[in-house]
């Protein structure tokens, strides 16, 4: 592959990067092409049919320019152990300088005029050959990543921001990889909608749940397109009650292929002891009065820095770090960074600390 030696050459100190992905077809979430900007070329890399090994080695050390730098950090990491060493995220720029609307089409249109066509957002980028429609709509992505972030970095400069841009990059990229390499969770089974299951309901959701999950591992399709959570809520239900009558009472007739899958997995809850049906998560602790009233001058503190800062307050402090600074109030400001996460925050939030327990 010839592109690392083109880098080489132009020798750029910042390369715009972005990914396409899929996890709206395949089983997982997939890496399917990589598109990059550099010195005012664009080119494409596909990571079906190419090594991006050395390419991926030569850029590590140069900052990388992204537009919500979690998604292609997580899938470049997952598949080749990429970590960037300087990452600049012009959504996150978009955030610190108070835009109303971040997103890449909305700063392209903001600041070059420019409308991103949206209709291949949901292309199947997994097959090939890909049309040139798709890799032209690829490229416009990434063309005017490198001067977007330039004019982004004045501003954040000219605010004052360009440090506290800098280390919510870092910590955006330390957290991504992080999740990347989180354990896979056991009870991954527990859909949304699963707590308000009782134990016998969850059983038969653990079962018809890992069914699901064969069947699309099995035939590399996304999970929502072999049965959706709903349906699975409802067999769920069914079976509980009526384990010999639940598929046959369905709302739609199933597949063969998942009609025997989700009937074995009917038959093995079914034989199971009940002693052995799944818990159901605890009711979290209701906060304490004392709690309650700090969260709420926490929460008054916070929305005055907004109010100062024009940051959007749930970008400034969430409600769960509010929680946490209830909770277990900061002694100092270093523990109000540890909490939050973030010395930047810290630095606008210092009455926290300072305040009595």
């Amino acid at each position: 592959m010839t592109l690392p030696e083109d880098i080489r050459r132009a020798d750029p100190a910042s390369v715009a990067l972005d990914v396409e992905g899929d996890s709206f077809y395949r089983y997982g979430e997939r890496l399917c092409l990589v598109q990059i900007a550099y010195a005012g070329r664009v080119a494409i890399a596909d990571p079906c049919s190419d090594d991006l090994a050395p390419l991926l080695a030569e850029i590590a050390n140069r900052e990388l320019i992204l537009h919500g730098a979690d998604f292609d950090i997580r899938l470049l990491h997952a598949r080749y152990g990429f970590r960037p060493d300087e990452v600049f995220d012009t959504m996150l720029a978009a955030r610190f300088l108070s835009y109303p609307k971040f997103g890449l089409s909305d700063l392209y249109e903001r600041h070059f005029g420019i409308v991103l066509e949206k209709k291949f957002q949901r292309a199947d980028w997994c097959r090939r050959p890909l049309s040139e429609q798709l890799l032209q709509y690829a490229r416009k992505d990434v063309e005017h990543l490198e001067e977007l972030a330039g004019r982004l970095r004045a501003e954040l400069t000219a605010a004052g921001r360009l440090e506290w841009h800098r280390e919510e990059c870092r910590s955006l990229v330390q957290k991504t990889i992080e999740n990347v390499r989180r354990p896979p969770d056991a009870e991954s089974w527990r859909v949304k909608g699963s707590g308000s299951l009782n134990r016998r309901e969850l059983a038969f959701l653990r079962e018809l749940a890992g069914e699901r999950d064969r069947l699309a591992r099995d035939a590399d399709r996304a999970l929502f397109r072999i049965c959706s959570t709903e349906d699975l809520l409802q067999l769920a239900r069914l079976a509980a009650r009526e384990p010999g009558s639940a598929l046959s009472r369905f709302s739609r007739p199933l597949p063969g292929r998942l009609l025997q899958a989700f009937g074995a997995a009917v038959r093995r809850a079914a034989d199971q002891d009940p002693a052995s049906d799944p818990e159901r998560p605890p009711a979290g602790r209701r906060p304490s009065p004392v709690e309650l009233r700090r969260a709420a001058e926490i929460e008054k503190a916070r929305d005055a820095v907004a109010e100062r800062t024009g940051l959007d307050p749930g970008f400034l402090l969430s409600r769960a770090a509010i929680g946490r600074l209830a909770l277990d109030p900061p002694d100092d400001l270093d523990g109000l960074a540890e909490r939050i996460g973030s010395r930047w925050r810290a630095g606008l939030f210092e009455e926290i600390a300072a305040s009595p327990r």
